[in-house]
């Protein structure tokens, strides 16, 4: 019993792997519209993390969002400004 409960703070306290936070960085925002109307794997995810309690993996995806945005706005400014 011991050892489950160590391994349920293991999980809740580990970091978003590389993979997901890749997912979450460069796909930032949710695509779901009338023509999709199903969620996306980066909801799936939060909804996951909400649903077990992993409240690291749910900050860093938020933060990977918020760079992945700031991102795709600099790389937007970057070619605006110099075409």
């Amino acid at each position: 019993m011991n050892e489950e409960i160590k391994n349920i703070e293991k999980r809740k306290n580990a970091p978003l792997s590389t993979n997901e936070w890749m997912s979450f960085f460069f796909v930032p925002l949710n695509i779901s519209t009338r023509l999709l109307p199903s969620k996306d794997f980066n909801e799936y995810e939060e909804d996951r993390f909400t649903k077990f309690g992993f409240e690291k993996k749910l900050r860093q995806s938020f933060i990977a969002r918020a760079l992945g945005i700031l991102f795709y706005i600099t790389i937007i400014g970057t070619i605006i400004l110099f075409f």
